[in-house]
C-alpha cells in the first residue's frame, strides 16, 4: 500500500491520523457522574490494544470517535476533541484488525455535538479500494514532484540566460545559446506537467477520489512555477550570481506558508490554551504520573461493585457500602469499635463472673434439680422459707387420687377434708417413684377409738366404717436422702362422731419420690365425698 498522507494532506483533506484498530462492536462503558465513559484495554476487532494506541470507536452512539487507549478512563485523541475535527465526511484510515484492517471510514453526522449528539460513520472504502486510491495517489504524487524539478530546471536555466544577457555585449552567441538552453528547459518542464496531467488522469479513471489528489498535484505545479518565476537572487559586485546561485531558494511570503501549515498540523486543532510547549508543559506539570501518583484536591474514581477484592482504587462509596455490609443494620450505639469496646466492658465474664446490682435469671420450674440458676422466687416456692401447695382434688369419685412431687421434697403433707367412702375399706396413703406406686413394705400402725391396727400395704389410719366423713392430714418427712427412707406421722378426726385417729410407720423406696397416692386398702371401695390436696417443701 502506498505511503500515508502527510499532515498538510490530511490537513487540506479532512482525513484524521491513521488509527490502529476500530471496534466492531459496542465497547462497554461505565456510567460515572451522569455521563458513560470508557474504561480499561478492552478487546477490539479481536486484539487488545497498547496504552496510547489509537482507537475508532464506531459502535457506541454519543460516544463514538477517536480514542487513546488507556488502562485507566480511555479520552479523545487530540485531533479528534471538537465538532470541527469530526465534520461529516472526515476519513480515518484503520492500520489492523480481523475485520478492519485497511479499510477506510468516514464521519456522517453534521455538526456533532461531542458527548451529546449521536456521531455516526460509513464505511468509506475497503482496504482493495484504498490500495488503488494510494497507488494513483503515489503517481499524481510523483508527477508533481517532476513537475517541481522541472520548473525548478527552468528557473535555474532562466538565472543563467539572465546571467548569459549581462555578459552579451562581449558573447551574444553565447547569449543566443543559452537562450536556446532556456527555451529546451522550458520545454522539458511542459512535458513534466503533461506528464504530471497524465497521470492525474491515470489517478481519475482508479477511482473518484483519486480526482482529489490529481487536482492537489495541479496546484502544486502551478505553486511551483509562480514561486519559480518570482524567485530574486542577488549578485556580486562584478554582476555575476552568488556562491549560492544553484540552490533554490522560496521567497519569504512562500516559508511564513509553509511554516503556518506545518504548525496547524502539528497543532491539529488542539484548544488554544494547549497550541505551545510552554502550555503543555504547564498542563504536565498538573498532571499525575501512572507510578504511584500523590493526587491531591477530591479525586473521584468509578465505583467498584460490592465485594471486588482486586487492586482497582476503592471510592467511599466503595467502603462505606462494605462498611455497611459489616455493621449490617447494627444499632448507631455499637457501630464503632470504641463504643463495642466500651460496652465489652460492663459485661460479666462466662468464667465466674462478680455480678454487680440487682441481677436476675428465670425462674426455673418447681423441682428442678440441676445447676440451672436458683432465683429468689424459686426458693421460696420449692420451700427455702415457705410451703408449695399443689392443687386440690374432689374425693366425690374414684378409686385413686395421685399427687405429683418433685425428687427433691424433703416434707410432704396430705391433708383431706370431709373424706368419705363407700365401703368399709381403711383409707391409706401410698408412696411413688419412678418405677411406680410401691404397694408393700410398708411399716404402720394406728389406734382409732381405742383399737389399734397396722398396715404394710400404705399408711392407714384404722378409720373404717363407710358412714365416718374424715378430717386431717399424714405428714411425711424425708428421713435418709441416701436410701429414700420416709417416715410418716398422722392425726384425723371424724365429723360424724366424737373419735380421732393417730398414726405412725415408715418406708423405704427404690428411688427418690415422685408421687403420693390417697386410696384403700381392698383398692375396691370408692370415694364419695370431700376434698383432698398436697403440699410439700424442698
Amino acid at each position: 500500500m502506498g505511503r500515508p498522507a502527510t499532515a498538510a494532506i490530511r490537513l487540506t483533506t479532512g482525513e484524521r491520523e491513521p488509527v490502529r484498530y476500530a471496534t466492531t462492536t459496542a465497547l462497554a462503558a461505565t456510567l460515572v457522574d451522569g455521563r458513560e465513559r470508557i474504561f480499561g484495554l478492552q478487546t477490539v476487532d479481536g486484539a487488545t490494544p497498547l496504552v496510547g494506541e489509537r482507537i475508532l470507536v464506531k459502535n457506541n452512539g454519543v460516544l463514538n470517535g477517536i480514542y487513546d487507549a488507556s488502562e485507566g478512563e480511555w479520552h479523545r485523541s487530540t485531533d479528534a476533541r471538537s465538532s470541527r475535527n469530526l465534520q461529516k465526511g472526515t476519513t480515518v484510515h484503520i492500520q489492523a484488525g480481523a475485520t478492519n484492517a485497511g479499510n477506510v471510514y468516514a464521519f456522517q453526522t453534521d455538526k456533532p455535538v461531542i458527548g451529546a449528539d449521536i456521531i455516526t460513520l460509513a464505511l468509506y472504502m475497503t482496504d482493495s479500494a484504498a490500495q488503488d486510491v494510494m497507488d494513483a495517489r503515489d503517481v499524481a504524487v510523483a508527477a508533481k514532484d517532476t513537475a517541481v524539478g522541472a520548473a525548478g530546471t527552468a528557473t535555474a536555466a532562466a538565472g543563467a540566460a539572465s546571467a548569459s544577457a549581462g555578459a552579451a555585449a562581449t558573447s551574444a552567441s553565447t547569449a543566443e545559446g543559452h537562450k536556446d538552453t532556456a527555451v529546451a528547459a522550458a520545454g522539458t518542464a511542459t512535458a513534466a506537467a503533461g506528464t504530471a496531467t497524465g497521470a492525474a488522469g491515470t489517478a481519475s479513471t482508479s477511482a473518484g477520489q483519486a480526482m482529489t489528489f490529481r487536482n492537489q498535484a495541479e496546484g502544486f505545479k502551478n505553486a511551483a512555477e509562480a514561486a519559480a518565476a518570482s524567485v530574486t537572487f542577488t549578485k556580486d559586485t562584478d554582476g555575476t550570481m552568488a556562491a549560492n546561485s544553484d540552490a533554490v531558494v522560496p521567497s519569504q511570503a512562500a516559508v511564513v506558508t509553509y511554516v503556518a501549515a506545518a504548525i496547524a498540523a502539528i497543532r491539529n486543532g488542539v484548544s488554544s490554551a494547549f497550541d505551545t510547549l510552554s502550555e503543555i508543559a504547564t498542563e504536565l506539570a498538573l498532571k499525575a504520573p501512572l507510578n504511584s501518583p500523590a493526587l491531591t484536591g477530591n479525586p473521584t474514581a468509578p465505583t467498584q461493585t460490592a465485594g471486588n477484592n482486586t487492586t482497582r482504587l476503592a471510592t467511599t462509596a466503595f467502603v462505606t457500602a462494605a462498611i455497611n455490609a459489616v455493621l449490617n443494620g447494627v444499632s448507631s450505639a455499637f457501630d464503632t469499635l470504641a463504643e463495642i469496646a466500651t460496652e465489652l466492658g460492663l459485661k460479666a465474664p462466662l468464667n465466674s463472673p462478680a455480678l454487680t446490682g440487682t441481677p436476675t435469671a428465670p425462674t426455673a420450674a418447681n423441682g428442678t434439680n440441676n445447676t440451672q440458676i436458683a432465683t429468689t422466687a424459686f426458693v421460696l416456692a420449692n420451700g427455702g422459707s415457705g410451703i408449695t401447695l399443689l392443687t386440690p382434688q374432689g374425693t366425690t369419685s374414684g378409686t385413686t387420687k395421685d399427687f405429683t412431687v418433685p425428687t427433691n421434697a424433703k416434707k410432704i403433707m396430705v391433708n383431706v377434708a370431709g373424706l368419705s367412702k363407700s365401703g368399709s375399706s381403711h383409707v391409706i396413703v401410698q408412696l411413688g417413684d419412678a418405677g411406680g406406686i410401691e404397694t408393700t413394705g410398708y411399716l404402720s400402725g394406728a389406734y382409732t377409738g381405742g383399737t389399734g391396727s397396722n398396715t404394710t400395704t400404705g399408711f392407714g389410719i384404722g378409720i373404717s366404717s363407710g358412714a365416718d366423713v374424715i378430717h386431717g392430714k399424714w405428714e411425711l418427712d424425708l428421713l435418709d436422702a441416701t436410701n429414700n427412707t420416709w417416715v410418716c406421722a398422722a392425726n384425723m378426726g371424724g365429723s360424724n362422731a366424737a373419735y380421732g385417729a393417730v398414726e405412725g410407720g415408715s418406708k423405704s423406696l427404690s428411688q427418690a419420690i415422685t408421687t403420693v397416692r390417697i386410696t384403700m386398702v381392698n383398692g375396691t371401695d370408692t370415694f364419695d365425698a370431700g376434698t383432698a390436696n398436697v403440699s410439700y417443701m424442698i
